[in-house]
Parts: C-alpha cells; structure tokens; sequence
C-alpha cells in the first residue's frame, strides 16, 4: 500500500514538472507569434482592453463579448479577444468625440465618428463587473492617447 502512494506521488511529480516545463516553451513561442500577428498587421501599439461590442461597427451585427482594440497608422481596429477577428475599424483621423456614460449597471465608451464617406457613425462599448468604471475610462484614455 505505501509502495502504491510513493508511485502516485512520483507520477503526479512527474507530470506536474512536465507541464511545467511544457507551459514555458508554450508561453515564449506565443509571445513570438503576438509579435509576429502585430508586426503583420501593421499595429503600432500593443492592443488593449476595449469591453463588450454593443453596436455601431458596419460590419459587426451582433454583439461581442471581449474586445480588444489596436492602433494602426491610419485605423483603430478592434478584435475578438487578444487573438480574434477583426471586428471593425474605425479611421484614427475621423474621430470627432470619445465620451463614457453610465447606463444601467455598465459604464460605455461611445464613439462619435466619420466614415470615409463622411457620414456620421457611433458606436458604443461597455464594461461591466469589477473595476467597470475605471476600465471605461482607461480604455477612453487609451483611444484619446492616439487620435490624429
């Protein structure tokens, strides 16, 4: 019976170093590919942490849950997660107002802005549990820092 509980001690040690071992060659060979799928599509920020899509994008209909946004010379381009699709851009010159409001249990980031064409857009996003408030307002800051 002890010869048994030393056994399963040794493989769970055993296990438990490989995954270790396997999560850092993991981690470093993801940082290369965040880097590479920056430098690829022209990013010139690390993305940051933009809420819940809730309207406004042309080509976005439904809602997405976990966005992140990133800075190219010409486009704010907003993602699905860190990794995602794109779910939208918006043109960096044609932004006219960012401002965050409170509307129910959420704070939004709302964006005032221009199409190529010229036509008025607005799209909102929102940031709900913990911290929602100060996440609202770093992601405004976080678009104003970049505006044209």
């Amino acid at each position: 019976m002890a010869g048994n509980m030393v056994l399963v001690i040794a493989f769970f040690a055993i296990s438990f170093t490989i995954l270790f071992i396997m999560s850092r060659t993991k981690n470093q060979g993801w940082q290369d590919k965040t880097d590479k799928i920056l430098s690829e599509a022209g990013e010139i920020t690390e993305r940051f942490y933009f809420g819940m899509y809730l309207h406004g994008l042309p080509t976005q209909v439904e809602i997405a849950p976990l966005v992140f946004c990133g800075v190219t010379e010409d486009s704010f381009v907003f993602r699905r997660g860190t990794q995602g699709d794109e779910i939208g851009c918006i043109p960096r010159q044609g932004i006219k107002k960012v401002a965050v409001f409170k509307e129910k249990r959420r704070y939004c980031v709302s964006i005032d802005w221009l199409d190529i064409m010229g036509a008025p857009c607005n799209t909102v996003f929102a940031f709900t549990g913990k911290g929602f408030q100060s996440l609202a307002l770093e992601a405004e800051k976080n678009l104003n820092e970049w505006l044209k």
